[in-house]
């Protein structure tokens, strides 16, 4: 066996030095060659990726709208989006009060962005089954986008392969398809608030500073659409790594800053324009959703002073302080178990499945969107636990730090979310809007699981190539 001397080592293939290092401890980064293939959009392989992701959830969504007959579409929560936008359009008042061919007397705080993306659908619409095959079309195009943004902030710190899983999931979700055929919010704050979160990762490092106050801006609209988005801009702001310089990071917050406070001034305006100085009715406060507990195994399950609680903040601290110091196992296991669980869960609450509302149930008389249903709900709590473990990764596992730059920010934006979410109301419709972001970490996880089993592998067989230990 010939001697080994350092004469010998720079013969070694780049690849072999790079894992050699890696093992001595001296670098955590990608090899070369992955890096290489890693966080850089490819000219000519990434758009033709982009176009069949966009032409699958397309398809896929296109499909269920022509399948699924909707029983009532316009009903609860999308009633109240439909006449906000109806009294806009044709009375100039923001509220979801029907008094006919009357104007409302009293307004409302529902979030503003849903309704006026709805108003340019009423003019060139001739029945109310018109506007919605307009709405849902225009919808099923945003879940597309959603797809290809999904994509884009996976390739921020993954190669192509690593990029499709989260891409392909956020395409067949049957989740994201149904809301697509629905008159809610939840389409269009996904979108938003995915495009918001993508602009920030490509811009915080280095700028520039408008494409943060395009950030800002497309966050505030998020926020606008669901008030829940209220304060991610500024967690984001301050959990973030600071770039270098303190200039350059000043502009950057304050670009970031100006586009979300540009749009929730804007929003605040347009309320108090739009209600005139008139009463107004108070939707879902943040202390509403915390004390209200409709929900099997509760401890406020089917409490007759629930309204009184939700009403009377007072009233309500002292009566679930009373009740938690009778039995606090019971509260503890419901806040720290049971909601969490409840929030993340498969099932709607009304209605048993994935299907917001009563519809011909597309996704179990199709065969080809039956295949994706069962598909997709096999992975369903396995990428939720993969995402879950991403976190872990980055305070542990020093490979994962490589990809600190491209997911902290949707590490973050998943762990406001989740927290929040848990806190408040745990409905498994709020949290259909967080799936891209869970695919995108889960899919992070497994790329290092793939890479801490193949980096042994490759290493001894640069090794063997190299001629050393022959």
């Amino acid at each position: 066996m010939p001697s080994i001397t350092f004469a010998r080592l720079p013969t070694l293939p780049a690849q072999a030095v790079q894992f050699a290092d890696r093992h001595d401890g001296q670098n955590h980064l990608l090899d070369r060659e992955e890096h290489s293939r890693t966080g850089r959009i490819a000219p000519f392989r990434d758009p033709l990726v982009i176009a069949a992701l966009v032409a699958l959830a397309l398809a896929v969504r296109l499909t269920y709208q022509r399948e699924a007959i909707a029983d009532h579409p316009i009903r609860a929560d999308a009633a109240k989006y439909y006449l906000a936008a109806f009294n806009l359009t044709h009375h100039g008042f923001y509220s979801t009060e029907w008094r006919g061919s009357e104007p409302p007397q009293t307004g409302t705080t529902l979030a503003r962005g849903y309704p006026l993306f709805l108003v340019p659908f009423f003019p060139g619409s001739t029945t109310t089954d018109d506007l919605f095959r307009r709405v849902t079309s225009i919808q099923a195009t945003l879940g597309a986008l959603t797809v290809a943004l999904t994509y884009v902030l996976a390739r921020t710190g993954l190669g192509v392969a690593g990029s499709l899983g989260p891409s392909v999931l956020a395409a067949l979700s049957p989740h994201l398809v149904v809301y697509d055929a629905a008159l809610l919010s939840e389409t269009l704050f996904t979108a938003l608030s995915l495009a918001g979160v993508l602009v920030f990762v490509l811009c915080w490092r280095r700028g520039p500073a408008l494409g943060m106050l395009g950030a800002g801006l497309l966050l505030g609209a998020a926020s606008a659409t669901r008030e829940i988005g209220l304060l991610l801009g500024p967690v984001l702001a301050l959990l973030l790594p600071r770039p270098p310089g303190r200039s350059a990071r000043g502009r950057l917050l304050l670009a970031f800053g100006a586009g979300v406070l540009m749009v929730l001034l804007a929003d605040r305006a347009f309320l108090r324009v739009m209600t005139r100085g008139r009463p107004v009715e108070v939707v879902n406060s943040f202390w509403t959703q915390f004390v209200w507990g409709s929900f099997i195994g509760h401890p406020n399950d089917a409490d007759p002073l629930l309204g009184r609680m939700a009403g009377d903040r007072a009233y309500g601290l002292r009566t679930m302080r009373e009740r938690f110091a009778r039995d606090p196992w019971r509260h503890l296991r419901w806040y720290l178990g049971g909601k969490v669980t409840r929030a993340w869960r498969w099932e709607d609450t009304y209605t048993g499945d994935v299907y917001v509302y009563p519809v011909r149930p597309a996704f179990h008389e199709n065969a080809l969107l039956h295949a994706v249903y069962v598909a997709v709900r096999t992975l369903h709590w396995p990428a939720f636990w993969l995402a879950l473990a991403f976190p872990v990764l980055l305070l542990g596992y020093p490979p994962a730090r490589s990809l600190t730059a491209a997911f902290l920010p949707v590490v973050v934006t998943l762990a406001y979310y989740a927290v929040l979410l848990t806190i408040l109301l745990p409905e498994p419709r709020y949290s259909v809007p967080l799936r891209p972001y869970v695919y995108v970490l889960a899919a992070a996880t497994g790329t290092l699981g793939v890479r801490f089993v193949r980096e042994p592998y490759k290493l001894r067989r640069a090794f063997r190539g190299s001629g050393v230990g022959a």
